[in-house]
C-alpha cells in the first residue's frame, strides 16, 4: 500500500504530461535555431526534472540540454562538469527505460552530434539499430511520434551512407519520407533521394 502510495506521488499527472509536451514542443524549436524556445525547454525541463527526477522522458531531455549548454559554454570547468552530467543523464534515463523509443532517440541524436572525442558514435548507432527496427510499426500504432519515427530513420540513413550502405541508407530515406512526408526530417530524407 506504501509503495502505491510513493508511485502515485512520482508519476506524471496530466498537468506533467502537458508541461512535458510544451517543454518537448519548445526543444525541438530550439533545436531548429529558435533561441528563446530552447531557454523556455531549458527552464520548463529544468523544473519537470525537480519534480519528476525518476521520469527517464523529463531525465534524457534535461540531460540532453545539460550538454547543449556546455557546447555554448566558455568555461572550460562549467563546460567539463555539464558534460559528465549530461551523458550520465542520458545514459540512466536509457537504463531505466530501455524500450522507450522516444528515450532512446533523444539520447541517439544528442551523441550524434558531440564532438568526436567523446566516442558516443557507437552508442548513437546502436541505438538507431534498436529505435529503426520498431519505429515504423510504433509510429502507425501511435506510440512514436511519426515525426521523430522519420528523423529516426534518416539519422540511421546517414550512418549507413557513412559506412558505405548505400542501399540502407535510400531505404531509410525512403522510410522517412513516408513516415512524415511534411515533416523537417521527412523534406531531408526527399532532398537525400534526389
Amino acid at each position: 500500500m506504501i509503495f502505491c502510495c510513493l508511485l502515485l506521488l512520482f508519476a506524471p499527472t496530466n498537468a506533467h504530461s502537458e508541461q512535458i509536451r510544451q517543454a518537448r514542443n519548445f526543444y525541438y524549436q530550439g533545436i531548429y535555431g529558435d533561441k528563446a524556445a530552447g531557454e523556455k525547454s531549458d527552464q520548463l525541463f529544468t523544473e519537470l526534472h525537480k519534480q519528476l527526477p525518476n521520469d527517464p522522458l523529463v531525465t534524457v531531455y534535461y540531460g540532453s540540454l545539460r550538454l547543449l549548454e556546455a557546447q555554448h559554454t566558455w568555461a572550460l570547468w562549467k563546460k567539463n562538469a555539464l558534460s559528465k552530467q549530461g551523458v550520465q543523464l542520458i545514459d540512466s534515463a536509457v537504463s531505466a527505460a530501455p524500450n522507450d523509443l522516444e528515450v532512446r532517440f533523444v539520447r541517439a541524436a544528442t551523441d550524434l552530434n558531440l564532438p568526436s572525442f567523446f566516442k558516443r558514435k557507437p552508442q548513437a548507432q546502436s541505438d538507431f539499430d534498436f529505435i529503426v527496427q520498431l519505429a515504423e510499426e510504433a509510429s502507425r500504432q501511435g506510440s512514436f511520434d511519426s515525426q521523430l519515427a522519420a528523423a529516426s530513420f534518416v539519422y540511421y540513413g546517414d550512418l549507413c551512407q557513412e559506412q558505405s550502405r548505400l542501399k540502407e541508407a535510400t531505404d531509410a530515406w525512403k522510410t522517412a519520407v513516408r513516415l512524415a512526408p511534411d515533416s523537417h526530417a521527412g523534406r531531408v530524407a526527399a532532398d537525400k533521394l534526389r
